[in-house]
């Protein structure tokens, strides 16, 4: 990852929107599976952290790929967590002092999201209660998150699978915060599932355009790397 010394904040980053929180004016509650996950990319694509946490239940789990992640998957295993996605979230958004070096890295100055094939279902192990509990699957999480450099900025793509459970705020489940409304009308994010797969094929391509142009660095990356990298 790369590191810039120098003092906090991020001197990048736009100001951000500031119609509805920071986000988009349109951009809907979290009151259905459907505007939960436009919700989800909406907050991250405009940075906002506050909002985006809001989104996540307080027994919120992510999962690492195995396939391309297996060093973190044996470190973190099933205990990344609220607090560590809160606190990556708000260093890729923002800017932060890494613990390790010592150095400032400064957050993204750009980032797009889209998700691709998003399918709704009955979460498998809820299956009596899909009012309740939803499982939805996205066939591509396609993102680029471009990031100040030395001489020139980095982008950092991701294009792989992931898989999401939800619950409606009124589950008996449903472990919230007190700024999370407990009722029917809001959804949460309770669980992440990265399945990230093989990474050689696009490292390979990455490279040869790179060598090609003088267009921005372009790194493919996973999710759980980049979220990992920020949590120092």
């Amino acid at each position: 990852m790369l590191a810039f010394a120098g003092c906090g904040g991020n001197p990048f980053k736009p100001p951000p929107d500031t119609g509805n929180g920071g986000l988009p004016v349109d951009t809907p509650a979290n009151d259905s599976p459907q505007n939960t996950m436009t919700r989800f990319q909406r907050t991250y694509e405009y940075q906002v952290q506050p909002e985006y946490v809001k989104l996540l239940t307080n027994d919120f789990r992510y999962t690492f790929s195995a396939d391309t992640d297996p060093t973190l998957v044996a470190q973190y295993g099933p205990n990344w967590g609220k607090d560590d996605e809160a606190q990556s979230a708000d260093h890729l958004f923002n800017g932060f002092t890494s613990s390790t070096t010592g150095l400032y890295v400064p957050g993204a100055t750009n980032i797009t999201m889209a998700l691709n094939s998003v399918q709704y279902f009955a979460d498998p192990a809820h299956s009596d209660s899909s009012g309740y509990y939803q499982w939805v699957t996205v066939a591509r999480v396609v993102m680029a998150i471009e990031v100040p450099g030395t001489p020139d900025p980095v982008t950092y793509n991701i294009d792989a699978r992931h898989e999401f459970y939800l619950v409606r705020g009124d589950a008996l489940s449903a472990s919230l915060d007190s700024d999370q409304p407990k009722t029917a009308d809001r959804w949460y994010i309770r669980r992440w599932d990265d399945q990230s797969t093989n990474l050689a094929g696009a490292m390979r391509i990455a490279s040869a355009n790179n060598l090609a142009s003088n267009a921005t660095l372009s790194v493919p990356t996973t999710f759980g790397s980049l979220k990992a990298s920020y949590r120092k």
